[in-house]
């Protein structure tokens, strides 16, 4: 059973982010190294599985250290290495891996049922495109385009509430089985060791050095 954890991004206009952020994200921590506390996928790995260009990944990995969402040191001149840490102060919660390897989602469907399942309990949503639109700062288009595509490729399904209280019905989506969803709400992800900052580059630089001559490993599954 393998999952990645993220956070909830909230509102990605206010952070400075684009909703595809969200899978560059995922996409760069499915390589986190539990026992190193970081992880150092090259860009060209990183495209690959994330399925987008080097020129997007460069620009999206700047908005998510501007966003506060993660660092970066590089290691190296000639050959540089890209080393990603991730905040440490975010409550986060898990995602199927499978998103990132399925074969019949594009990026930006992918990057939306990540987004949708920020506003749902469990695996059934009862809050409307529009305010999730207007909540997580997609273009309700763009949001709308995304949900019907994944509805017909069945990764959503949609149906009719009834509101007794208001005595009104209105429709509301879940999530299929077609990923595995039921994993525990959310968990806190700390660190054991309180360090000043240069002294965090300073390990991290140390770490990365000795891990130099190591091939990238993904590590989708964290214990």
């Amino acid at each position: 059973m393998f999952y990645i954890y993220k956070p909830d991004f909230g509102n990605l206009a206010d952070k400075g982010l684009q909703y595809k952020d969200v899978i560059t994200y995922v996409g760069i921590r499915s390589f986190y190294n539990e026992k190193d506390k970081f992880c150092f996928p090259s860009y060209r790995t990183i495209v690959k599985r994330v399925g987008c260009s080097i020129k997007f990944l460069r620009q999206s990995i700047e908005r998510l250290k501007d966003a506060g969402l993660m660092q970066v040191y590089q290691v190296g001149r000639k050959r540089v290495k890209h080393f990603y840490k991730f905040n440490s102060n975010l409550s986060l919660f898990k995602i199927p891996a499978e998103i990132l390897t399925s074969q019949d989602l594009s990026i930006s469907e992918k990057a939306s049922l990540v987004i949708l399942k920020e506003y749902s309990a469990g695996i059934t949503c009862y809050v409307s495109l529009e305010e999730i639109s207007l909540k997580s700062g997609i273009i309700e288009r763009t949001l709308q385009t995304n949900y019907q595509a994944l509805l017909l490729k069945g990764y959503l399904v949609e149906t009719l509430y009834e509101d007794l209280l208001n005595e009104t019905v209105y429709p509301i989506f879940s999530f299929t089985d077609k990923f595995k969803w039921t994993f525990p709400k959310a968990v806190t992800h700390s660190t054991s060791i309180i360090l000043s900052p240069a002294a965090k580059i300073d390990q991290i630089m140390e770490m990365a050095l000795a891990m130099m001559a190591k091939t990238p490993r993904s590590v989708f599954k964290h214990r």
